[in-house]
């Protein structure tokens, strides 16, 4: 498959559940999530959601999720809007049925969105205010389960926390992405 590179090739930490979660850990995005309702989104504050609005229409994106490697790649076609303004299978959240103490960042725990499996009620936490989630849809080329990512130590690829990154002087990496995904950028 050939990928057209109109923009720039961009690495996006998905943000994901660690592989070993923390007592009591609470999650807000699922990988599965993305993939069933096409989008990435960060949040809960402003150096999280911030870096999102850097991604542009037509910018190819690596998703990868931290401690397990790369799992996605994905065309971005709508810029990045608060999570009370995203559509998640053309449905907006005033019209879900979330529960106001999830807005308010009141309630906190890791149940699904009713109707919307893989989506979690706390992917709504703070829509009300400047730490909200913000979500990029994203048309997924190629993907992977999380537990078949791909990766390799000691292989020099670009990993980091930031939430994303442009892999412009990463040629190791875009040619392991290339032929990890079976695909061409071009």
């Amino acid at each position: 498959m050939n990928i057209k590179k109109l923009k720039a090739i961009r690495f996006v930490n998905i943000g994901e559940d660690p592989p070993r979660p923390k007592p009591n850990w609470v999650s807000r995005r699922q990988w599965k999530a993305c993939v069933e309702y096409d989008f990435i989104s960060a949040g809960q504050g402003l150096i999280y959601n911030q870096p999102l609005l850097n991604l542009e229409v037509d910018d190819i994106i690596a998703a990868f999720i931290t401690g397990r490697g790369y799992v996605g790649i994905g065309i971005v076609t709508e810029e990045a809007v608060p999570i009370k303004d995203f559509y998640f299978d053309g449905i907006k959240m005033e019209q879900l049925n979330i529960d106001r103490k999830y807005i308010e960042g009141t309630l906190i725990n890791n149940e699904t969105v009713e109707g919307l499996p893989y989506l979690r009620n706390t992917i709504f936490c703070n829509a009300n205010n400047s730490n909200s989630e913000y979500a990029v849809r994203i048309n997924w080329q190629k993907t992977r389960d999380k537990k078949d990512a791909f990766w390799k130590t000691k292989f020099g690829l670009f990993a980091n926390p930031s939430i994303q990154s442009n892999l412009k002087d990463q040629p190791i990496t875009i040619k392991y992405l290339e032929e990890c995904f079976d695909t061409k950028f071009i």
